[in-house]
């Protein structure tokens, strides 16, 4: 590219066409400042619906975790909560099912669960926890 020494004559044309120019001038700058809070918008909006749709997906399955194992030993628990790529884990266990014939195919289960289960299953518990003897 050449160079060439215009800018005192480029700084010049530019004032010039501003001021002559200025509700062109205003409303191209009203154009940029509408374009930037409507893409920050839409972003916004997008994240925020994208975050609350995984929220509900979570609550419809149950947990908020991204695996389960059922009917493990104690050993295989232990092996497993010390993997390098376990980050925290719950453990809950099913004491027993009521079924009834008025609940027509529904059966509910009986289990007891640690804080991290609960919190993973989006369980809120109002005052204090059993203490367990065993």
């Amino acid at each position: 590219m050449i160079k060439n020494n215009n800018q005192k004559i480029m700084k010049k044309m530019i004032k010039n066409s501003l001021l002559n120019h200025k509700a062109r001038s205003l409303m191209t700058i009203f154009a940029i400042i509408l374009t930037c809070i409507m893409l920050t918008s839409v972003f916004t909006i997008s994240m925020s619906m994208l975050k609350s749709m995984e929220h509900t997906t979570a609550m419809q399955v149950g947990s908020s975790a991204h695996g389960g194992f059922k009917f493990l030993t104690e050993d295989q628990v232990d092996e497993l909560k010390d993997h390098h790529l376990i980050k925290s884990y719950g453990v809950s266990t099913v004491i027993g099912l009521i079924e009834d014939k008025r609940l027509i195919r529904r059966s509910i289960e009986i289990r007891t669960m640690d804080s991290n289960y609960m919190k993973d299953s989006f369980v809120e518990v109002e005052g204090s926890f059993p203490h367990w003897i065993p």
